[in-house]
């Protein structure tokens, strides 16, 4: 099981922050980062176990993800497995922009083709993610950004999930605790619990 961190499901009601985990999606062709690249089959089929397994594990009740097609491709089996509904943020999408021009809004059939909650704005609107995502300070900015409102609209009785890309998840562990970026390496698939708070606070 690749998880790092609690993988005790929540008991608790009471006030505070909620637990917050992120997940790097699932394998892909490692030449073709662009917007519409799925995943490899091995990639569909770890989604499907070992990742649905670690996030029912974790007791996830809330799932943000990119609006990438492999990131919805590794949260759809465990949403689909515990009925929830996927929100997408563009505070969430990949950096460096890997395609020839921004993706702003999410393809009319995604929304036939995944449990995605149509009734959720995201928080970066997708029209201004070309702004948000020329350089590593654009891409620190929003995460930090998207992560305070997590906070702040989430409670302790909440696990929440944020589904994105390596430069975000690496972005998230160098604001945590400061450790350099160039010593981080992601594996596809992997899930880490988040100290938001530490996160919030680290702006280096």
């Amino acid at each position: 099981m690749r998880v790092a961190g609690d993988d005790a499901p929540a008991t608790s009601s009471g006030t505070g922050p909620p637990k917050v985990f992120v997940l790097r999606h699932e394998k892909r062709d490692p030449t073709d980062p662009r917007f519409f690249t799925p995943l490899t089959e091995e990639g569909m089929m770890d989604a499907a176990k070992t990742v649905s397994d670690d996030l029912h594990d974790l007791g996830i009740t809330k799932i943000y993800a990119s609006p990438f097609l492999r990131v919805l491709q590794t949260v759809e089996p465990f949403a689909r497995r515990k009925g929830l509904l996927v929100r997408v943020d563009y505070s969430l999408y990949e950096h460096p922009e890997p395609n020839d021009e921004p993706v702003t809004a999410l393809p009319a059939e995604f929304y036939e083709r995944f449990p995605i909650d149509a009734a959720f704005a995201s928080i970066l609107d997708g029209n201004r993610i070309g702004a948000h995502n020329a350089d590593a300070a654009a891409l620190r900015r929003r995460l930090q950004a998207f992560l305070k409102w997590v906070v702040e609209n989430h409670g302790a009785d909440e696990r929440v999930l944020l589904a994105t890309h390596q430069t975000s998840c690496h972005e998230l562990m160098h604001l945590q605790s400061g450790v350099e970026i160039e010593t981080l390496d992601v594996a596809m698939g992997s899930v880490f619990e988040l100290d938001a708070e530490a996160a919030l606070g680290g702006s280096s």
